[in-house]
């Protein structure tokens, strides 16, 4: 499974790494999680993405709505 996460470019950051953990741990199956900044527009990685991808979550949805859900 390879997940593509938005962190800012922070990808080094302990939070990435704890993620990464969370997820090799919950799932059976390899697991390879990637920061947002390193798809390059237009490079293969992207093209894959915009074909086969699937949004898991998008904090741009809640946008707008009331700050307690």
């Amino acid at each position: 499974m390879d997940l593509v996460i938005d962190m800012d470019g922070k990808h080094r950051n302990f939070a990435f790494w704890g993620v990464y953990e969370i997820l090799r741990n919950a799932f059976s199956v390899p697991v390879e999680l990637f920061e947002k900044s390193e798809i390059v527009p237009g490079r293969e990685a992207d093209q894959e993405i915009q074909r086969t991808g699937v949004v898991v979550y998008d904090r741009s949805f809640c946008k707008g709505t009331d700050s307690a859900l």
